[in-house]
């Protein structure tokens, strides 16, 4: 990612700076841009993870609720559309367990990712003797 220093997880004062350029236009156009603002967002943040997480429990509730509302409709009131409230449920019940399970997988790879960036400035930190040998944590 552009803009992102070997070890991103680095302080911002060892990060170098630059000043303009010198000669030339930028090569990002709005979308590119966009992407970059958006890879922001989400490369340092599990928040759009957890909103999924939460959408798709919502929608697979929603789902079962319906589906508990139109089981009543038909025992109560005997109106019954053959397929379409079976078909509905069926989708919707999918759709929520699909993003349900896409912000489980998504909060363990991000878990992962950010103990593997710990480790890698324990690692760092100890190559460049900021631990004294045998000194404790």
């Amino acid at each position: 990612m552009k803009g992102l220093s070997p070890g991103s997880a680095s302080t911002p004062s060892a990060c170098p700076t630059r000043g303009r350029a010198a000669a030339g236009a930028t090569k990002f156009n709005l979308w590119r841009l966009w992407n970059f603002a958006l890879d922001g967002v989400v490369s340092f943040s599990t928040t759009p993870l957890r909103a999924w997480f939460y959408v798709g429990g919502g929608i697979a509730g929603a789902a079962f609720l319906y589906a508990m509302f139109i089981v009543a409709r038909v025992l109560i009131l005997g109106v019954d559309a053959p397929g379409y409230a079976s078909l509905l449920v069926v989708v919707l019940m999918m759709g929520g367990i699909q993003l349900l399970s896409l912000g489980i997988i998504g909060e363990y790879l991000a878990a992962s990712s950010s103990r593997s960036k710990a480790a890698d400035l324990c690692r760092r930190g100890c190559l460049r003797g900021r631990h004294a040998a045998g000194a404790k944590d």
